[in-house]
């Protein structure tokens, strides 16, 4: 029964400045649907979803909206409503294709403050996003303007450095009058010691991988609050980063979007950067001559290979500290053939050293896996859980079929009983007992009475029946087989999803030891046993 109506909120940070915020959207939402009624005169229950100024993702990724296609597709939602209807997409396209696959599970989607009109709407749409661009585009030329007159455009402040916000020079004020502020680096006494060596050590020909291997050692304060050490990546981004010299660099990278709609950062032509040397709002911590001979050095562990991707990858962590297990290839030539061999090491470990994983050991790949799957059969796919399984959802189901059925019956006895009262009255009619008007009155009242509960019996499924536990059980056990197959000779790319239904984490211990938490929801979701059965009454 389509008892929900969901107000999607989401903002961008400029319109948050705006005043455009989750209570100002929720308010415009809740006015707006107060005025609107249902054409069968039943209320809803409201449910609010908001994206926390998510981006860089599909919108049928995002969290908020994700939840309600769900709920859609459950057959729960009567209607969506948005402030806007930009609300729903970053473009046109994307707009588009949320609205028309809300409409395809029936549900109406509406704006609280736009024409509804559906011809009306796909103009207001088009020029929606049109203004956005035409917005994106002036706040990248103020940004440029901003570097032009040597002050950082902002981002993730330099580790060694602190941001200072200094009155603009020029006077220049925004819409309410305030002066505008700029931001200056200076000179972090906490951390700019710690950049200070480390751009000596580069210099003197030490690695990045020595260098963090070293702060580790020392015990040296690391960026950010999560407490992980040092890693090599940070090491090397801080080496290469022309601000510690005093250079001011914008516009280095442009974002591309991906296929996936992930937005993803790509190095532009350096004729389009802007570089402004000796910038006067940035204190430098080294001189350009340190800089230059730091970049002599190396990442240390021979430079990346290719990013291949395993099934274990992501899947297995570190028992000692947590960091995932890396997985590394060589090859060797026995007899005049080729032999390629994987082994799995922590990366924190190798990355950063003892002082921050004590485990140095370095295990054979298959012989994980082989514990892996001994895990997966033995326990997990057991006989004992499998019958357990097979109990808890054919129970469940029997619920949730009987509680739809009763309420399909209880719509049916009462269309039953008005249809009976209906019949009664015309023969009143026939006979002429009652006056006409007030007969006429009652005939018109249950007939639209009629209507609405047929068109509320055509909105319910079809009375359904509980599902047998030796087919769940067969269902189940036929996906065990499957899986057992798909281990020996599958590729690693669907082996690696069919492990993350199993597996939610796998530690991995420096003496051998596995220790793996699992959940049973894969085994369902892979045998099809929920999607087949919710459709005639799941859960």
């Amino acid at each position: 029964m389509k008892d929900l109506v969901l107000f999607l909120l989401r903002f961008s940070i400029e319109e948050q400045k705006g005043g455009y915020s989750f209570a100002y959207q929720e308010g415009g939402c809740t006015a707006f649907e107060s005025h609107t009624p249902y054409a069968d005169g039943r209320a809803r229950h409201v449910m609010v979803l908001k994206d926390e100024a998510v981006s860089g993702t599909l919108v049928s990724e995002r969290p908020a909206v994700k939840q309600a296609l769900e709920l859609a597709a459950q057959g729960r939602v009567a209607r969506v409503v948005v402030w806007r209807f930009d609300r729903l997409g970053r473009d046109e396209a994307e707009t588009f294709v949320a609205i028309k696959e809300f409409e395809s599970y029936g549900v109406e989607v509406l704006s609280a403050t736009e024409a509804n009109d559906r011809i009306v709407r796909g103009i207001q749409v088009v020029l929606s996003a049109e203004e956005q661009r035409k917005i994106s585009a002036r706040t990248r030329a103020a940004l440029r303007q901003i570097a032009h007159e040597n002050f950082p455009t902002g981002g993730p402040v330099p580790v060694g450095l602190i941001d200072e916000k200094v009155a603009d020079p020029k006077g220049r004020r925004d819409k309410k009058g305030v002066l505008k502020l700029r931001t200056k680096y200076a000179r972090d006494p906490k951390f700019a010691p710690i950049v200070e060596e480390l751009f000596r050590l580069a210099g003197d020909a030490r690695n990045d991988r020595a260098i963090a291997w070293l702060f580790n050692e020392k015990g040296y304060p690391s960026p950010g609050n999560r407490g992980r050490g040092w890693g090599t990546s940070t090491i090397r981004a801080i080496r290469t980063n022309e601000v510690y010299k005093g250079t001011l660099v914008h516009g280095r990278h442009r974002f591309v979007r991906k296929k996936n709609g992930k937005r993803v950062p790509v190095e532009a032509p350096r004729q389009e950067w802007i570089v402004i040397e000796n910038c006067p709002n940035i204190e430098p911590l080294v001189s350009p001559e340190v800089w230059a001979k730091a970049q002599h050095t190396g990442h240390g562990g021979g430079g990346r290979g290719p990013n291949r991707k395993y099934a274990l990858s992501g899947l297995v962590k570190c028992g000692e500290c947590g960091g995932s297990m890396h997985a590394s290839a060589s090859c060797r030539k026995k007899n005049g053939k080729n032999y390629r061999y994987l082994r799995l090491r922590c990366g924190w470990g190798k990355d950063r050293g003892p002082a921050i994983c004590p485990s140095e050991r370095v295990f054979h790949y298959d012989g994980v896996m082989d514990a892996v799957v001994d895990i997966l059969h033995q326990d997990l796919f057991s006989w004992e859980n499998i019958d357990a399984l097979v109990g808890m959802v054919v129970e469940e189901l029997a619920y949730a079929v009987a509680a739809r059925n009763s309420n399909r019956t209880e719509v049916e006895d009462e269309l039953r009983k008005t249809e009976e009262r209906l019949s009664k009255i015309v023969e009143a009619i026939e006979l002429a007992q009652e006056r006409l008007e007030i007969l006429l009155e009652r005939v018109k009242a249950h007939q639209t009475k009629i209507a609405a509960l047929r068109s509320q019996l055509c909105e319910q499924p079809a009375a359904a029946e509980v599902p047998d536990a030796d087919d769940v059980r067969r269902r189940v056990t036929g996906y065990v087989g499957k899986m057992a197959d798909l281990l020996k000779s599958g590729n690693p790319a669907e082996v690696q999803a069919e492990l993350k239904r199993h597996f939610r984490e796998i530690r991995l211990f420096k003496d051998g030891r596995l220790r793996a938490e699992g959940t049973l929801e894969g085994l369902l979701q892979g045998a099809s046993v929920v999607r087949n059965f919710s459709s005639g009454g799941g859960i």
